[in-house]
């Protein structure tokens, strides 16, 4: 429109619906994958990590006692899977642009609040059930995000300069939840009795708190050996952050910086038989029945990253430039490890409860020519990335275990 005012707002929805195996080959799940070793063959021992031959008997055995002809199929790709996955994905978004132009500098404020739906079935039969059965794990989500930025920046000239605010503030919702069960009497029997070793002990002690069927196919509350339910959680990050650039003929100098403080946390119960001897968030005497792992955990940080560029124009066919920046990925919180983990010593040395953000730093030196009917681009980089994050996964902790 015309006038110092403009204003854009949009609203979006966006489904996605996944069907299938999704995870042959290479996974970003541990375990998934097959490990091919030319030395598998059908006779060997039908568990994972025997036989000194890791994650590569388990395909070939099966395979043979189905009586199923393999020597047609490329070995790098053999998978075993026993159901296919479902994922459902909702997300609507609601953006605002409104920037109003003052002579000397404009004002802009971005505005967003999206809320995005999850319902997935995945499928861990290979690691929990060592492919023997299958083993859905559903996971129920609904997560809110509003982010919020007012920039002020001046008019082109010899002195430019920009400032601003930023906010993101995500929420996971209480009653998000993750539930796993054996689908039938002997594939809970495997994972509680077998794999965790609770023989001797009634399997029912270790199931959750909580009673309900959320109407899964195939559900019996009576086999749920994993379950996840939060109480909420929250990510905030909040910074300031400014920019001055000064322009001479051939030269050109800028400086920036962001200051920024975040904020995390949540409250969480995972239960079923990996949490035996733990209690609930809600029972601190430990009176009630064990299965039940409470994890709460809140912290902050604040810092700040600094950017420097300098550039020299000869002409208008040649530019020499140099860059000194450093940037980030936000920090968090882990939950505790399992017990059947803690007293692990790598584990134990390697894991932190709350982590902070990466740095990566860059330095850049570079030039770019122009001509009739050509362009050269070359650069120097050199990027020192320190504390970097790690993932882990629960499954990982499953194989230390296993």
């Amino acid at each position: 429109m015309d006038g110092p005012l403009s204003v854009m707002v949009r609203y979006s929805e966006k489904s996605r619906k996944d069907n299938g195996v999704q995870e042959t080959g290479n996974s970003s799940k541990p375990g998934s994958a097959d490990v091919y070793d030319p030395n598998c063959t059908s006779d060997l021992s039908y568990w994972y990590n025997f036989d000194g031959l890791p994650n590569c008997s388990r395909v070939a055995s099966i395979a043979a006692s189905l009586g199923v002809d393999t020597s047609s199929y490329n070995p790098l790709l053999w998978f075993a899977d026993a159901a296919d996955e479902v994922g459902m994905t909702d997300m609507s978004m609601l953006a605002t642009t409104i920037t109003y132009d003052f002579d000397m500098f404009s004002a802009t404020l971005v505005k967003s609040s999206s809320e995005t739906d999850v319902f997935e079935k995945t499928e861990w039969g290979r690691i929990d059930m060592d492919d023997l059965y299958s083993a859905p794990l559903y996971n129920v989500s609904t997560d809110e995000r509003d982010t919020t930025e007012i920039r002020i920046s001046s008019n082109p000239g010899t002195l430019e300069w920009v400032i601003g605010y930023y906010k993101d503030e995500q929420r996971g919702l209480p009653g998000n939840r993750q539930d796993q069960f054996g689908t039938s009497p002997e594939a809970y029997d495997y994972i509680a009795n077998i794999i965790m070793g609770w023989t001797g002990s009634s399997p029912t002690e270790y199931l959750p708190w909580q009673n309900y069927n959320p109407g899964y196919p195939g559900w019996d509350n009576s086999r749920l050996y994993y379950g996840f339910y939060s109480y909420g959680n929250y990510a905030d990050e909040e910074a300031i952050f400014g920019q001055i650039t000064y322009n001479m003929d051939k030269f050109e100098f800028t400086a920036g910086i962001r200051d920024y403080e975040l904020s995390d946390g949540f409250k969480s119960e995972n239960y079923g038989v990996f949490y035996g001897g733990e209690y609930a968030c809600d029972d601190p005497d430990q009176t009630g029945p064990d299965g039940i792992s409470c994890g709460e955990e809140s912290g902050s940080e604040s810092d700040s990253r600094p950017k420097f560029t300098a550039s020299y124009m000869p002409n208008d066919d040649l530019t020499f430039f140099a860059v000194s920046s450093a940037g980030y990925r936000t920090g968090g919180n882990n939950a505790a490890l399992p017990y059947f983990c803690a007293e692990d010593p790598e584990a134990a040395a390697s894991f932190n409860r709350r982590y902070t953000s990466d740095k990566a730093e860059n330095t850049e030196f570079g030039v770019k020519a122009r001509g009739d009917g050509f362009s050269i681009n070359a650069t120097y980089f050199h990027i020192d990335w320190t504390d970097i994050q790690i993932i882990w996964h629960r499954m990982d902790w499953m194989e230390l275990l296993l």
